[in-house]
């Protein structure tokens, strides 16, 4: 009983502690008189109708109290899956949201800023290892565009120095 009444349920459970704790106290009671030397010694039938039957008294209203909480941990334990599966639902959705927006900004960012550098790179190559004129045409519109133009007037003010020498 010291057990049940430290426990998180006492308020639910007040009541049927109580219960048992009378129930119990009417046993304790019967069975605390001394029986040795008086008219209940060897008296079977004072022990199955008084502390048999207050025994069973305390042992019948403890076992209701256990399933009584046995079925609200059960109800708890029902409850708290449910609320686990719907905390983790807004995690998905945040993982599937990063994951196309990772994919998006990878896609940009290789369309506008990584695949012209590229091709600026493959021109300059061209220009140095086979003397192809340097022409790469960009549409990105930004200081990447502009260095590539850059590039193509220095290639183009290169080559007539390399004819004069």
């Amino acid at each position: 009983l010291r057990m049940a009444r430290g426990g998180k349920s006492v308020g639910e459970n007040a009541a049927d502690l109580e219960g048992i704790r009378r129930e119990y106290d009417r046993y304790r009671a019967i069975w605390q008189r001394p029986v040795v030397g008086t008219a209940r010694e060897g008296d079977l039938t004072w022990y199955a109708r008084d502390l048999r039957g207050a025994f069973l008294d305390v042992r019948s209203s403890l076992n209701d109290l256990r399933a009584s909480t046995a079925e609200r941990m059960y109800r708890a334990a029902v409850g708290l899956r449910s609320r686990s599966k719907r905390s983790i639902m807004p995690w998905i959705i945040a993982l599937v949201a990063s994951i196309v927006f990772v994919l998006l900004f990878d896609f940009f960012v290789n369309f506008y800023v990584v695949g012209p550098i590229l091709k600026i790179r493959d021109g300059v190559r061209g220009f140095i290892e086979r003397r192809v004129p340097f022409q790469v045409d960009l549409e990105t519109g930004d200081e990447i565009s502009e260095l590539a133009e850059a590039i193509g007037r220095l290639c183009l003010e290169v080559k007539p120095h390399e004819t004069a020498e």
